[in-house]
């Protein structure tokens, strides 16, 4: 199930923003193409460095949060093989015949 929300929060937030700003600037060509030659042009080189800076930290945020859950699983799987390494020690020794209380 997991796999599906992440799929859906890329899809919805990072293509959604991506479409949006390609749409920005398809708009500025077809709004300003018979007006003058320059502002399509200027609209769009102010767009790519966006869409280029985006993706970037789009990019880097997942790369971060996929670090961390590994970091965390990391940790969790720790905590278990202390548990599990502390049972064992304790069941070991309560079968000598020396009860602890």
């Amino acid at each position: 199930m997991r796999c599906y929300v992440e799929m859906a929060w890329i899809s919805s937030t990072g293509v959604g923003i991506l479409l949006f700003l390609i749409q920005m600037a398809i708009l500025a060509w077809v709004r300003f193409d018979k007006h003058s030659s320059s502002a399509p042009i200027v609209s769009t080189v102010i767009i790519v460095p966006a869409l280029v800076i985006f993706v970037v930290f789009a990019v880097n945020f997942y790369r971060q949060l996929v670090a961390h859950k590994v970091e965390r699983s990391a940790k969790g799987l720790e905590e278990i093989e202390t548990m599990a390494n502390e049972l064992d020690v304790g069941l070991r020794g309560s079968n000598n015949g020396i009860q602890t209380v």
